[in-house]
């Protein structure tokens, strides 16, 4: 625990055969989030854009209901989308997923991370092939778990200041 949130830790999960992830129960999972009465976030729980984006170019959210984040899914092979669907452990099944996962990882780094730990939140990123997402700094100390396919990830180290200034 001393490393959290300073070095990257490799780990292997099972969540990969998980049917809660299948093409199909995605698209429904993003029409519910999408639909929430009442989503964690004021502005929606769902977050989309697409199209090929240049490096160094932020994209732009596009003009479209959050349901909209459905159909994307459908086509993810080749819409060139990004699409987040956060506090997916509102929804049944998902939340038994983040539970076995934080379990897992308390097993790994011992029950003393608790204490760092402020809350837990599932969020789920579901990306076209090639997709890249541009750099960018997280708020949130985050475990990635790859589910399908192959995803390159660059972590910079937060300590170099000709990488990560201080304003950043």
């Amino acid at each position: 625990t001393q490393n959290l949130n300073r070095l990257p830790h490799e780990f292997a999960h099972t969540l990969a055969g998980n049917p809660l992830f299948e093409l199909s129960r995605l698209v429904d999972l993003a029409e519910k989030v999408a639909t929430r009465l009442t989503p964690h976030l004021a502005g929606g729980d769902v977050y989309f854009n697409d199209g090929l984006i240049e490096p160094g170019e932020k994209p732009s959210r596009p003009d479209l209901p959050r349901t909209a984040a459905a159909d994307l899914i459908r086509k993810i092979a080749t819409a060139q989308a990004w699409i987040i669907l956060k506090h997916v452990e509102r929804e049944p099944g998902y939340r038994e997923v983040l539970e076995s996962c934080i379990r897992d990882i308390l097993q790994l780094s011992g029950p003393e991370l608790l204490r760092q730990i402020k809350w837990f939140e599932a969020i789920l990123f579901i990306t076209s092939p090639n997709r890249v997402t541009e750099y960018h700094l997280d708020r949130e100390v985050s475990w990635i778990l790859q589910l399908q396919g192959d995803k390159e990830i660059h972590l910079f180290d937060r300590a170099d200041k000709q990488i990560v200034p201080d304003q950043e």
